[in-house]
């Protein structure tokens, strides 16, 4: 009314006080409405003024943000993952150009690319930053990786640091964003964002959603890699099992057995999206295995025990996490045992005990291992109280007649060339299976001589 009659001293009166009013309320969308709609009327003290042009900034949408966080967090394939990142950038940023950097082991590379205007977007094509001149400004990403901070121009060719790119020259680039993406510190990729219709098309408020969204990229990315490189160590495993399994090494075969390494692969992949320290541990615990496992140098002579116990403990480990409370495991070893014996005897009957005797039964059971002196003799005990071996199999594993039960004949030939005596395999009352290695302290000396 005030206004209508040019009475705008009076109206900016008013219209201050409706502001304060409505602030008092909390009706903060009105705020906003009188804020941008009324700035030249309105009278305010500049702590008011600051709040009126933060709540001008329209609030995140936390919703969608949510929503774009399990987009991403679903999908296990790099390319899939791609695209859904460049799907979300774009639709929070309405950028016309947008392009995700990533490193390799050969340096920084466009693995993604939206352009407006084309049906799909390009991933994996995998264009070498330094090849990249024509298709981004490299001054601007540049930056981005050698400082890790976020580059927003308004006007990149008219003003700024960077106006000088040969690519912003040449397009006279508007408005633009680099933005690197991190993972613990580290810089692992980064967003270009790019729009010509006008200047200063990105808003403070896509910025900060951007930000966002990137540390969930970040997590979503190392993930799949983490799972890509899973999958490409599983296949490689089983190309190096089927040349295992053609070759005449009757040890190797009964060493490592194919359905170890997958299920130990498939079980560090369940915990590769949710627990990333546990799938550390549970792949430096299968590096550890595999390396005491393939230790060709040192097949033919003596190790330690603890060595040995080390190879039980990596493997144990792998099992424990995939058979979790089923599986109980129990170490009774003496202190200051120094003790040598042939590598690779207690591992297997370990092994034989959690897949033959334990994880037959529905609630798992106990594995005890154990080491103590005895008169002039180390003992070593594998006891499970699984379900115990059938007296028909029984009978031919005394005999050697069980073609199936190479491991134990194997661990028994070597103890008898080496000891004069070889594996006890005992049925326990009740269930279970008991195997006993004596090691002689007397003629350790004389076997390590032998094996040297």
């Amino acid at each position: 009314m005030f206004l209508a009659h040019g009475m705008k001293r009076q109206a900016g009166f008013f219209m201050t006080e409706a502001f304060r009013g409505y602030q008092r309320w909390g009706a903060r969308a009105k705020v906003r409405q009188l804020a941008k709609k009324y700035e030249g009327l309105l009278k305010l003290a500049s702590n008011e003024m600051a709040l009126a042009e933060k709540l001008a900034v329209p609030p995140i949408d936390l919703i969608a943000i949510t929503s774009a966080y399990q987009a991403v967090t679903k999908e296990v394939e790099l390319p899939d993952l791609l695209r859904k990142i460049m799907k979300i950038v774009v639709e929070n940023s309405g950028a016309q150009k947008a392009m995700l950097l990533l490193k390799d082991e050969q340096g920084w590379k466009i693995d993604a690319t939206f352009l407006e205007g084309e049906n799909d977007i390009n991933v994996l094509q995998s264009v070498a930053l330094k090849q990249a001149a024509k298709l981004l400004p490299q001054a601007v990403i540049n930056f981005c990786i050698h400082t890790g901070e976020a580059v927003v121009l308004s006007d990149a060719s008219g003003q700024g640091e960077f106006q000088q790119d040969a690519y912003i020259q040449k397009n006279q680039t508007k408005s633009l964003i680099g933005l690197p993406i991190k993972n613990q510190g580290l810089i692992t990729g980064i967003l270009y964002l790019e729009n010509n219709l006008a200047k200063a098309v990105f808003t403070d408020s896509q910025v900060e959603i951007l930000q966002l969204l990137a540390a969930q990229f970040s997590i979503s990315l190392r993930n799949v890699q983490l799972f890509t490189n899973l999958i490409a160590t599983k296949e490689a495993l089983h190309r190096s099992t089927e040349e295992l399994l053609r070759s005449e090494i009757a040890f190797l075969q009964a060493q490592i057995k194919p359905h170890f390494l997958y299920n130990a692969l498939n079980t560090i992949a369940a915990f590769s999206l949710d627990e990333p320290q546990m799938t550390r541990d549970l792949l430096a615990n299968l590096s550890a295995f595999l390396r005491g496992s393939f230790d060709f140098k040192n097949r033919d002579k003596l190790v330690t025990l603890q060595k040995e116990l080390e190879l039980v403990e990596a493997y144990l480990f792998i099992e424990k996490a995939r058979y979790g409370q089923r599986l109980n495991i129990i170490y009774d070893i003496e202190d200051q045992i120094k003790c040598l014996l042939p590598p690779l005897v207690i591992q297997p009957l370990v092994e034989n005990a959690v897949q033959h005797g334990l994880s037959a039964q529905k609630n798992g059971g106990t594995l005890k291992i154990s080491a103590h002196r005895r008169a002039d003799f180390v003992i070593i005990s594998v006891i499970d109280n699984g379900v115990g071996i059938p007296e028909d199999v029984f009978e031919k594993c005394q005999n050697g007649s069980d073609s199936t039960g190479v491991a134990l004949k194997n661990i028994n030939m070597r103890l008898v060339r080496l000891y004069g005596h070889g594996l006890e395999i005992n049925r326990m009352p009740g269930g279970g299976t008991r195997a006993v290695i004596q090691i002689p302290m007397a003629r350790m000396t004389q076997a390590t001589q032998h094996y040297d």
